[in-house]
């Protein structure tokens, strides 16, 4: 199985194959790349790579949530539509802003909390409304 990126890759890979981690990989890249290109200014090189950079990190950081959140959520009884799609989201959400502000931090971007805020906002709402229309049982 490939590597997909972003934190919600891993649970998007699990719940919906790989066409959706890759989908969640894309949409991350690009989405926020241009939030950061808007944030900073720069070339469209810069905002790419480190999207990417982030992406990456925040993914392989993401395979191991995966697994984690599987397992509380199998122990806890609860399953992946309704309440426990709703938190992988947001718990993927949260993790995405820490992992990718230290990213930026360590490439000295500046604001790097506020703009992994906002890029994360962007990408997740667009996630949201994918996961909403091609999966009207993902929220329950």
């Amino acid at each position: 199985m490939p590597v997909v990126l972003d934190v919600a890759s891993g649970p998007a890979v699990l719940v919906f194959g790989v066409g959706g981690g890759l989908l969640v990989m894309v949409i991350a890249v690009l989405s926020e790349g241009l939030i950061l290109k808007r944030l900073r200014g720069g070339s469209w090189s810069q905002a790419l790579i480190a999207a990417l950079l982030m992406n990456v990190v925040s993914g392989l950081l993401g395979i191991g949530f995966t697994y984690a959140i599987v397992v509380l959520l199998d122990a806890a009884g609860i399953g992946f539509a309704g309440f426990g799609s709703i938190l992988i989201f947001l718990i993927s959400f949260l993790l995405s802003i820490i992992i990718e502000a230290l990213v930026l931090l360590g490439r000295r971007w500046p604001q790097p909390w506020r703009a992994s805020l906002f890029a994360n906002l962007v990408s997740y709402a667009m996630l949201a409304v994918i996961a909403t229309l091609l999966f009207p049982g993902f929220w329950g």
